[in-house]
């Protein structure tokens, strides 16, 4: 009983060791990045296709590939390093490295706008929003975008403030790199030069040396991918306006364009929900104009509400459909808008209160998704794909005819990749059997090693007893196999299996 004051004392009274909101926010931040890094391997069977795509791009590193910029498929390769036994536990790693960037971009900057317990309280609630944990894992080029747009938000806001060039170069570096995740940064891009000028303070940049120079460094990690788009015809917005856009006559193309629209906003909208609540557990009150500092009411449009206005009038402008993972860079600083807007209360009992609901959220976020991925949706998806036996079979079938190496997979950039990140040979991929989709990879080189030509019944067509036409043409020595079928991982209920079709194209001089 003797312990219980002390306890009491403890957790209603500010405590510089306990309360400190630098370190809360740092073990939040360890926490996040361990939980959210280690828990796929525990639940998913095989890495998501979007891994599988980006594992792809990284076999090569060239300086753009065909529905993307570079950076994504460096980032990718960077983590396979870290790998162990194929289990991707190096790109789940990256995933949070760069979530976790964000979210110390977003402490830093929340600390010069606010004090550090508001700061704190505009990161930590996004621990109710599942685009930063659960949903990155099936993800892969939109993570980085929340690291770097983070830190080029924070370093800008710096050299605005300071004009030090050091932070100029910094910020050009930041949206180079993020430029070269997703052409997508443009939008944000355009908030920070609208703060430029409409910001008195802020235009006093026009006349000093550093925005400029800033500006140069930006261009040298896009200049290569801009080179790069020339010499294959623009190949990455190609994909971008045969994805997002809308095809019929005016009206279908509306009605969709305006379904489009709602469905990402609510989409957005629903997963941003959890962090209100969250929020709501400070207990804010309305901010009163005269608390509100202009720049920083100027600043946070710019970077939190502006970007996401402009990606929605420039959608139903062009009639694009609006895909919800496109969505997750743009709502980092809404955070940040909403402490400015309504002001938690920060005294011990409600920062310890919200302490409590951001782990409790985590807990349920992470039993949630243990539920769901391992015993309600069990036996399909991305997750429990049989990925490792279709490898591990085309692998046994090249060195049952072989004596030497599987170099190439040819197949779909799911099927094929699969095949190749899992395969012990660890060939390169042959994308949709075409040169443009694989960087690297020429026909003759397929020709002159010898391939495996995959497809399945999930990324394929549903019925695949022989290849296209047009590709027994183009390859008339390759030998088909019969049809295997694939059980799933953990298909007792949903009884899910996958028909594969294996072709051997024999080397030209094996």
């Amino acid at each position: 009983m003797s312990d219980m004051p002390l306890l009491a004392n403890m957790l209603t009274r500010p405590s510089k060791a306990f309360w400190s909101a630098e370190k809360i926010f740092y073990t939040f931040l360890v926490l996040h990045v361990l939980v959210w890094a280690i828990s796929p391997l525990l639940i998913r069977h095989t890495v998501s296709g979007d891994a599988i795509e980006s594992f792809v791009w990284g076999q090569y590193l060239d300086w753009g590939y065909d529905r993307n910029p570079y950076l994504v498929g460096w980032i990718t390769r960077l983590s396979l390093w870290l790998d162990i036994n194929n289990h991707a536990i190096g790109y789940y790693f990256m995933q949070q490295l760069m979530i976790g960037l964000g979210f110390w971009s977003l402490w830093k900057l929340g600390n010069l706008l606010f004090s550090p317990y508001r700061a704190l309280v505009a990161v930590l609630m996004y621990t109710g929003c599942l685009y930063f944990s659960v949903y990155v894992q099936t993800n892969n080029d939109n993570f980085p975008l929340v690291g770097l747009w983070g830190v080029a938000a924070y370093v800008f806001y710096l050299a605005c403030k300071k004009q030090a060039i050091k932070y100029w170069l910094i910020t050009g570096l930041m949206l180079g790199l993020a430029m070269m995740v997703k052409y997508s940064t443009i939008i944000f891009m355009s908030g920070l030069f609208l703060y430029l000028l409409i910001e008195k303070e802020a235009r006093q940049s026009f006349r000093q040396p550093g925005v400029y120079l800033g500006a140069v460094i930006f261009l040298l990690p896009v200049l290569p991918n801009l080179v790069w788009l020339f010499q294959h015809d623009f190949v990455a917005f190609h994909y971008v306006s045969d994805r997002g856009g809308i095809s019929g006559d005016s009206y279908v193309v509306q009605k969709l364009s305006l379904s489009y629209l709602f469905s990402f906003m609510y989409q957005t909208a629903l997963n941003f929900l959890g962090c209100l609540v969250l929020f709501a557990l400070t207990a804010p009150r309305l901010t009163s104009k005269s608390e509100r500092e202009k720049a920083t009411t100027y600043y946070l449009w710019c970077i939190g509400l502006f970007p996401m206005m402009l990606v929605l009038s420039v959608a139903l402008v062009l009639s694009w459909q609006l895909y919800w993972e496109w969505g997750v860079p743009f709502i980092i600083f809404w955070g940040l808008v909403l402490v400015h807007y309504f002001t938690p209360k920060t005294h011990p009992a409600a920062i310890l209160r919200f302490v409590v609901g951001v782990l409790l959220a985590m807990f349920a976020s992470l039993l949630g998704n243990i539920l769901i991925s391992c015993y309600l949706n069990v036996g399909s998806g991305t997750g429990d794909y049989p990925a490792r036996q279709i490898a591990q079979y085309v692998n046994e079938v090249w060195q049952t005819h072989y004596d030497q190496p599987l170099r190439f997979v040819a197949g779909s950039r799911y099927t094929g990749g699969y095949a190749a990140f899992y395969a012990a040979d660890k060939p390169k991929v042959f994308v949709d059997w075409n040169a443009t989709s694989s960087p690297g990879v020429s026909e003759e080189s397929v020709r002159k090693s010898g391939a495996i030509f995959v497809e399945d019944s999930v990324y394929g067509a549903k019925d695949i007893r022989q290849f296209s036409p047009e590709l027994m043409q183009k390859y008339p020595h390759l030998i088909l196999l019969p049809v295997k079928r694939f059980s799933y991982h953990r298909n007792e209920k949903s009884g899910e299996t996958v028909d594969v079709l294996v072709g051997i194209l024999p080397p030209a001089n094996p």
